[in-house]
């Protein structure tokens, strides 16, 4: 392996953090964390081995922290957090603590962008049942309501069913039966 390539590894293994994080998925996260550490901070024994450790996981952690404000997560949040996992990392005696300061750090952005996607789940399925009132269950399709949405009706469904706890077609049927209850009470 040559120098240009061990350099390349931690900023590519980076790439891959950052990807995994967006999607907030626990396993890719992981593996894509436990790749970046083994290149960027490995057992470092001697001094500048620590050094160098240092470099890359600040590095990462600035890098991580300019990528995530821009996301949505509150700044100053993920600014102190940076600032944090920065001096522990500082201080660390040794890879392995340097290791955990970053694990951590990671931990608290993935936290922060599940926080934020299920926010903006949420929203979508709000936004679903104004949609549903305004244009009444008997004309609305799920259809229109991902046009209105500018969601596709698949990814539509798929946040609907994972935030609501059931699916939109159950929602539809049973705002159409309850209409239907309610014209059966008040027939004007």
């Amino acid at each position: 392996e040559t120098q240009p390539e061990r350099q390349q590894q931690p900023a590519q293994s980076l790439a891959k953090l950052i990807k995994a994080l967006q999607t907030a998925e626990s396993s890719a996260i992981t593996a894509s964390l436990r790749e970046f550490l083994a290149s960027a901070a490995p057992t470092a024994t001697s001094v500048v081995q620590q050094q160098q450790a240092r470099g890359l996981l600040t590095w990462a952690c600035e890098h991580l922290a300019r990528e995530f404000t821009e996301l949505g997560p509150s700044a100053e949040l993920v600014n102190t957090a940076r600032e944090n996992a920065i001096q522990t990392i500082m201080d660390a005696p040794n890879s392995f603590a340097m290791a955990d300061a970053f694990r951590s750090f990671v931990d608290g952005l993935r936290q922060q962008v599940v926080q934020l996607l299920s926010q903006r789940e949420q929203k979508i399925v709000s936004e679903t049942h104004r949609l549903v009132r305004e244009l009444g269950p008997e004309n609305v399709t799920i259809q229109d309501i991902a046009q209105n949405l500018k969601l596709s009706a698949g990814h539509l469904g798929r946040v609907y069913s994972r935030t609501a706890g059931h699916t939109l077609e159950e929602y539809l049927i049973r705002q159409k039966l309850e209409m239907g209850k309610r014209l059966l009470l008040d027939p004007r």
